[in-house]
Order: structure tokens, then sequence, then C-alpha cells
């Protein structure tokens, strides 16, 4: 009998987390509620993405994202509303990694 092996990953709170990305054949998603918040289900995207694809990072909340090809060499920039400061990177390039998979070579920056 064989068995899978994946990495868990928890996502909690009331901002919207990080991609999460699969780069195997199958993605399982359990949503599971505590009952905090009397408010009605989920929401989830998703999408699937060639192996010289990136995929689209997100916006973090008070950020402003400037590009919209997400593909193997393209690079996007970020900055933030004014008032917040913007912590990280602003320029992201789509790269390959030492597994041969399109990465962003920066994890998206946030604004403070």
């Amino acid at each position: 009998m064989s068995s899978l092996s994946f990495p868990l990953n928890r996502l909690t709170g009331f901002q919207i987390p990080p991609p999460v990305t699969s780069t195997g054949p199958i993605f399982s998603l359990r949503l599971t509620s505590d009952f905090a918040v009397s408010a009605h289900g989920f929401k989830m995207a998703y999408e699937e993405l060639r192996s010289s694809a990136c995929g689209n990072p997100g916006v973090p909340p008070k950020g402003i994202l400037n590009g919209t090809q997400f593909n193997l060499g393209n690079t996007i920039r970020y900055r933030c509303v004014t008032g917040y400061v913007l912590d990280g990177h602003s320029l992201l390039t789509c790269v390959l990694n030492t597994g041969n998979m399109a990465v962003w070579d920066f994890p998206v920056p946030i604004c403070r």
C-alpha cells in the first residue's frame, strides 16, 4: 500500500492568506469553522498553472500591484497606497528554482 505525503498548511485569521501552491497531481483542502464569527461560508479561487508560470502572487492589504503577466521572465512591481511604507522587495521576477519550477524570486512585500 503506498501513501502520499504532502505538506500541511494551517491558514487561520481574518486576512486573505498568501497563495498555496501544489506541484503534485493531488491537492486536498479541508475547511473548518471554529464558530468564532457568525458569517456565511468560505470563498476560494484557484488556477491551474503551467510549469513555466508563477501565477498571480496576490496583493497585500493597502498594496498596489503593477503588472499583469505572471510567466517565466516576467517582472511585477509593488507599491503601497499613500501613508503606508513597503516592507520587502518592490520588484519580483518569475524565475526557475533548482527544481526547475517557476517561482517568484522574493515573497510578496507587505505595507505597514
